[in-house]
């Protein structure tokens, strides 16, 4: 390596256990950039998100303490394409320089970058030398949601059904990690993962 980190993108699913492999990065040595974090800083209202959201979105968006109330702006853009698109229209070019700013800091040998919609929105993707895409039966995922989020199955089928496919993401992938097994199945795969990727002394 050249003394920069290698920067790697995870993917996958809602269901998949992305954060669990976020997790099992990190106690190797990763530092760990997630995305949806960065979002929520850049809608808070001292983000720089924040007014034009609110002007794109309109005040009803807010609660009380004139923060963004998320379920209620997510239920504008939920099934309009068009709303959505001039929603990550404002947010995606400013959640990409945070995470460029964030990145700068980094001095570990690999930094990981989760983002749901890491391969749709693309802009993400240009900080990524490799992308690994985490994937799971169907009916695992259905499980895990139902289990862990206790969310209910209907809204469970629909948040699935407007997802790419993973064979889509699988298709762009670097390298794939399948988590339908045990936590030990996983370790095991991110350990001869990271080993490929940075060399077995890393």
């Amino acid at each position: 390596m050249d003394g920069k980190p290698l920067v790697v993108g995870i993917t996958g699913n809602i269901g998949v256990g992305k954060s669990t492999v976020m997790q099992l990065l990190a106690a190797k040595g990763a530092a760990l950039i997630d995305m949806d974090q960065i979002t929520r800083r850049t809608l808070h209202s001292s983000g720089l998100g924040y007014p034009h959201v609110v002007q794109e979105f309109g005040r009803e968006i807010l609660q009380e303490s004139g923060e963004i109330d998320r379920a209620r702006l997510g239920r504008q853009v939920f099934g309009d394409p068009a709303r959505l698109a001039a929603l990550e229209g404002i947010l995606h070019p400013i959640v990409f320089e945070m995470a460029k700013t964030d990145l700068a800091h980094v001095r570990v040998p690999l930094v990981a970058i989760e983002a749901i919609k890491l391969l749709e929105a693309g802009t993400t993707r240009r900080l990524c030398d490799q992308i690994w895409v985490v994937t799971a039966p169907r009916e695992t995922q259905l499980q895990r949601l139902l289990a862990q989020r206790g969310m209910a199955e209907e809204d469970v089928h629909q948040r699935m059904a407007h997802q790419t496919s993973a064979a889509w993401k699988v298709a762009q992938a670097d390298r794939v990690i399948v988590n339908s097994g045990t936590m030990q199945d996983l370790a095991d795969q991110i350990d001869g993962i990271w080993a490929e990727a940075l060399g077995p002394n890393t």
